[in-house]
């Protein structure tokens, strides 16, 4: 029995010494049926190696009207190096072959200086398809615009429920768009609100190094009507009489409990910047956060709430009083018992577990020493 190497390399003799670089359907055809696929793979490959995508597709079209089969067919297409030629081809075969190619497709073979013009739009059919295996491949190699991965990342929300692998892609996508510029305030709720529908697989990265929600966290700490207005969605005080009747149940008590995954699993302190507080603008944010909780008839869950926030404000190096003078200034003016307890609820929340051994840990170390 041949290696596979040696079944490889006979595939390109029989191309180039046999059948004198003339490709030939019914011979490749036969290998495949047989499942000699090393064979057929060196074939496959030396053959395509000679040719231009115009014959290519050409071959591809002839041994489609021959034999009907997808499979056979998507594994020619496999072997092709990707360009913006091979697109451009691409779409105008048949549909079935299409949905075949785009949604079973794996390869990392691509001529990336000549793949410009329809990279994204390659790229939006791969997601689109929900091919997430060949997507995650391409995602480190291949630079796309801001608006192509918004839209993927609208695909992905549209279509599918998030899952680990998904949710390890929907990281990498943001990752790439916090590399841009943003400055217009629109893109910038825009995209703030995608990083809210995927704010679980936000919580899920800590696992692998942790990303933030960045404009998610940004809008929280500036915008205290945004915030309470999420709140309000928890505690479903904030529908409209049109968004009741247009939303199910099922679908308010979804997006009370993704709001209330956004207050618990994004850490922030209003106004807080580079480890610095404004107090003016500490004070303007915790009027207006009380003011709306209170007109809704949330006063002790504003106050807890608040708590919450006030208690992650950033620890100084210098040996500074914490809490910090502003949070102090805003705990005394807004002080009740509510708020206490969220503050208190939120310090032991942030120091994590500790399990009691009784010394054990120390008397091994100092053992060793």
């Amino acid at each position: 029995m041949l290696k596979t190497a040696d079944s490889y390399s006979l595939g390109k003799d029989i191309f180039v010494i046999c059948h004198n670089k003339e490709f030939n359907v019914s011979f490749a055809h036969f290998l495949y049926c047989h499942n000699k696929m090393a064979i057929l793979t060196g074939y496959l490959n030396a053959a395509f190696c000679q040719l231009d995508n115009g014959r290519f597709f050409e071959i591809l079209g002839q041994a489609n009207a021959k034999y009907h089969e997808a499979e056979y067919c998507f594994r020619l297409l496999e072997t092709r190096r990707i360009d913006d030629i091979f697109f451009e081809h691409l779409i105008t075969i048949d549909q079935e072959l299409q949905e075949s190619y785009w949604t079973n497709t794996v390869t990392t073979w691509f001529d990336v200086p000549n793949f410009a013009k329809y990279r994204d739009e390659y790229v939006m059919q791969l997601a689109k398809h929900g091919n997430f295996r060949q997507f995650t491949l391409l995602l480190e190699d291949l630079p796309l615009k801001l608006k192509t991965y918004v839209t993927i990342l609208v695909t992905i929300l549209n279509n599918n429920r998030i899952n680990n692998i998904m949710a390890y892609d929907i990281i990498k996508i943001f990752e790439k768009i916090y590399t841009f510029n943003i400055i217009a305030n629109d893109d910038r709720k825009h995209i703030a609100k995608l990083e809210m529908y995927c704010i679980d697989a936000f919580d899920g990265s800590k696992y692998y190094g942790g990303t933030e929600p960045r404009y998610l966290l940004g809008r929280l700490k500036t915008d205290a009507a945004f915030c309470a207005d999420l709140l309000l969605y928890v505690n479903r005080k904030k529908f409209t009489d049109e968004e009741g009747k247009l939303l199910s149940e099922q679908e308010k008590q979804n997006f009370g409990l993704m709001s209330w995954r956004v207050l618990e699993n994004v850490k922030f302190c209003p106004c807080e910047e580079e480890g610095q507080i404004d107090e003016c603008k500490l004070g303007q944010w915790c009027s207006n956060f009380i003011t709306i909780m209170d007109e809704a008839g949330l006063v002790a869950e504003g106050r807890y709430a608040m708590g919450k926030f006030l208690a992650n404000c950033p620890v100084h190096d210098d040996n500074e009083t914490w809490p910090v003078q502003p949070v102090c200034n805003m705990i005394e003016q807004y002080y009740d018992t509510d708020l206490e307890e969220g503050f208190c609820d939120t310090v032991i929340t942030n120091r994590g577990c500790y399990t009691d051994t009784q010394g054990e840990g120390r008397n091994s170390l100092s053992t060793k020493i």
